[in-house]
C-alpha cells in the first residue's frame, strides 16, 4: 500500500472522530490490522476496501478532522 493510500485512511478515521479501536469494530477487524493500514505495512481486502467506501460516503462535503482521541 502506498503512503499516501494509507494517509487516507487515517484522514478518514480521524474525519469520522474514530480511534483506530472503534474503526476496526465498525470494520469488523483487529486494531492491529488497522494501524498495519495507516503505516502502509498492510494493505484492506475488497470487501473492507468496500467498507471503508461506505464510511468515506457519511462524510459531509466540507468536513475536516476533528482529531478526536
Amino acid at each position: 500500500m502506498s503512503d499516501a493510500e494509507a494517509a487516507q485512511i487515517k484522514q478518514l478515521r480521524e474525519v469520522l472522530g474514530m480511534t483506530q479501536e472503534e474503526l476496526a469494530r465498525e470494520m469488523g477487524v483487529s486494531f492491529s490490522t488497522v494501524s498495519r493500514w495507516e503505516t502502509g505495512r498492510g494493505s484492506p481486502s475488497p470487501l473492507a476496501r468496500r467498507r471503508l467506501e461506505e464510511l468515506r460516503a457519511r462524510i459531509k462535503p466540507g468536513t475536516s478532522s476533528r482529531g478526536r482521541r
